[in-house]
């Protein structure tokens, strides 16, 4: 593989470190020395990330534009200094309103570094083994998140809030350099490159995905899938009340270990299976995994049972991320995929948001979680059927 092929995965790959880990991941060690400053309680602090996910999912439909009017660099370089000047003014703050402010903007200047760009990206550049470079370029949003930790917990304990911040905006500069000084472009072509694994065949391919229409029923068929498989995603917070509503209070944290365990490594796993399977099967297994894993958390009363329902419940991380660009992608081409996939997104964020807070109203009506898991089964069902004939309506298309 060309050098350029990786200053483009590793572009990438800080990039979304920038968006994930540093905006989504690593902002919860903040809220309980924040709230306690402040003298407020820590679900008021954690609004600001709240904010931060809408308008990072809202704005990341305009982003595609961004892009194809400034280009990649300019985009990045344009993200990048109103994410480190915002995140340096966060320390100044001495109430909540301002925080809420600037988190929004955040949200919109983490959209040019986010998955949109990134996986747009990824898919000019890479025509063969996409979903196995959008899985190890995804991944390294978790390892980075898990190394920074204990560091930023370190800082925070030791010189306060306000200067973790400060190594946090010094930390999304040094990530975002690769995509700002090397010499790649959002598309190949920009730099005299063609597509990795682009042959004829693949051309004779992108041709097709650049005229075939965006037609309404594949796109509702994928907003239907991704609500579904980030819907899924909400249920691993509840875990330890799950296991404490079957009598296993003890083994709440342990199974929201494995689960996040398992979060990590099947990123990098469903880039290795869709590589050899394709992305579609690898969708369906992941699918099948979640729906099984609401089946043991559902039925199970051991504590074995319930663990290997929440591992398999770790599956549902890539859904939304890796499979929902790789299905995107195959639906609709690479030509139609930033005007998609940003809408596609923008609804998986709703339903996390959703998931959530509804799973627990569920349990606050019925008294347990029995309604909740029933409906999480139901959405893996929903999200096999949608992304089925979605791939189907596809294929009758290319005929």
């Amino acid at each position: 593989m060309n050098k350029k092929y990786i200053m483009v995965i590793a572009a990438g790959s800080g990039m979304i470190c920038s968006c994930l880990a540093m905006g989504m991941n690593l902002p919860g060690l903040f809220f309980s020395p924040i709230a306690a400053e402040l003298g407020t309680g820590r679900g008021n602090v954690a609004m600001t990330g709240t904010i931060f996910n809408i308008l990072l999912a809202v704005f990341g439909l305009m982003v595609p534009a961004i892009l194809n009017r400034l280009g990649l660099r300019k985009t990045v370089l344009m993200g990048t200094i109103l994410l480190v000047a915002v995140t340096c003014t966060l320390p100044l703050c001495r109430s909540l309103l301002p925080m809420y402010l600037l988190h929004a903007v955040r949200g919109f200047a983490s959209a040019m570094m986010g998955t949109v760009p990134v996986t747009m990206m990824l898919n000019f550049w890479f025509r063969k083994k996409t979903a196995l470079i959008t899985s190890i370029t995804m991944c390294f949003s978790g390892l980075l998140s898990a190394a920074l930790s204990p560091v930023i917990t370190g800082i925070i304990a030791s010189f306060g809030w306000r200067m973790g911040y400060y190594f946090c905006a010094l930390v999304i500069f040094l990530l975002n350099c690769p995509a700002i000084f090397l010499p790649i472009a959002l598309r190949p072509e920009e730099v005299g490159f063609e597509p990795y694994g682009m042959e004829a065949a693949a051309v004779q391919k992108a041709e097709t995905d650049r005229s075939l229409p965006i037609m309404v029923l594949p796109v509702i068929l994928m907003l239907i899938f991704n609500f579904a498989v980030s819907y899924i995603t909400a249920y691993a917070q509840h875990l330890p009340a799950i296991a404490e509503s079957r009598s296993l209070a003890f083994a709440g944290a342990m199974m929201l270990s494995v689960c996040m365990v398992v979060n990590t490594s099947a990123k990098l796993v469903f880039g290795i299976v869709a590589n050899g399977l394709g992305a579609p099967r690898a969708s369906y297994l992941y699918i099948a995994g979640n729906f099984i894993g609401a089946i043991l958390l559902l039925k199970a009363g051991g504590l074995g049972g319930m663990t290997a329902g929440a591992a398999l419940l770790g599956l549902s991380y890539s859904l939304p991320t890796i499979a929902a660009a790789s299905l995107t992608r195959e639906v609709f081409g690479v030509e139609n995929y930033g005007r998609v996939y940003p809408k596609i997104s923008l609804c998986g964020t709703v339903a996390m948001a959703a998931g959530t807070s509804l799973t627990g109203y569920i349990y606050d009506f019925t008294g347990n979680y029995t309604a909740a898991l029933i409906l999480l089964a139901a959405m893996a069902v929903a999200a096999f059927l949608s992304s089925y004939l979605a791939l189907n309506y596809r294929k009758k298309q290319s005929v």
